[in-house]
């Protein structure tokens, strides 16, 4: 799988402290409906293993859209608030492609409870086709 480093939305990004924590990037998937849209899948996943203040830790993963860059508002991809120790290094969270509608700009949001995120990472980008592997 190639990866278009102007589809990255988290490369390896530290979830953040308590609270909700946004991707480092805020992709421009251009300004009209098409096909092109579409077609991508949006892949997050966990490149390395999560640590915790006091050990244990949730993280909700959800995707948000924008018309204009500045009022985001989530998407119906999401997961819920899931422990740490579900979420070992290599684990794929979410796996689906964009849903219809999706507005012009995504980011996502990364919502950290219980204890404050130490170390460990996440990826979110965008592709045309997921590879797996397994």
């Amino acid at each position: 799988m190639i990866l278009d480093k102007d589809l990255v939305m988290s490369d390896n990004q530290a979830p953040g402290n308590i609270g909700a924590n946004s991707s480092t990037s805020v992709l421009n998937l251009g300004a009209g409906p098409g096909d092109a849209r579409d077609a991508l899948t949006l892949v997050v996943s966990i490149p390395t293993t999560i640590a915790a203040t006091g050990g244990a830790a949730t993280i909700a993963f959800a995707l948000h859209d924008s018309a204009d860059d500045s009022s985001f508002a989530a998407t119906p991809i999401s997961v819920a608030a899931t422990s740490k120790d579900n979420l070992g290094a290599g684990t794929v969270v979410i796996k689906q492609r964009l849903p219809i509608g999706v507005r012009q700009y995504v980011k996502m949001v990364y919502t950290v409870g219980t204890n404050n995120i130490t170390s460990g990472g996440i990826d979110a980008y965008l592709v045309r086709e997921y590879q797996s592997n397994r």
